[in-house]
């Protein structure tokens, strides 16, 4: 626990009200970027259309026809035996 100084005598600080003290002493900008930062994570995690997310290798695939190229955004891997969308890592 933290002590702090409020209204001439010291005081308990729990954990929970050190976070809210911070997160109220933040300016726009700091918590505008946090927010953002959480947004493009979540945004990050789906494979585009046309591609399944392989839970094996960790990687957004898709079927190469026989006949045919990848789709865009995505190159043959040999190992795989698939196309691999390139733009995610």
């Amino acid at each position: 626990m933290r002590q702090f100084y409020e209204k001439g005598e010291y005081v308990q600080a729990s954990p929970m009200y050190i976070f809210v003290l911070t997160f109220f002493n933040m300016n726009f900008w700091s918590v505008l970027s946090i927010v953002l930062a959480l947004f493009a994570l979540a945004m990050g995690q789906n494979c585009p259309s046309k591609f399944n997310y392989d839970s094996d290798k960790k990687l957004c695939t898709a079927e190469r026809p026989v006949h045919g190229s990848c789709p865009e955004g995505s190159l043959y891997d040999v190992n795989f035996n698939k196309c691999v969308y390139v733009l995610r890592n």
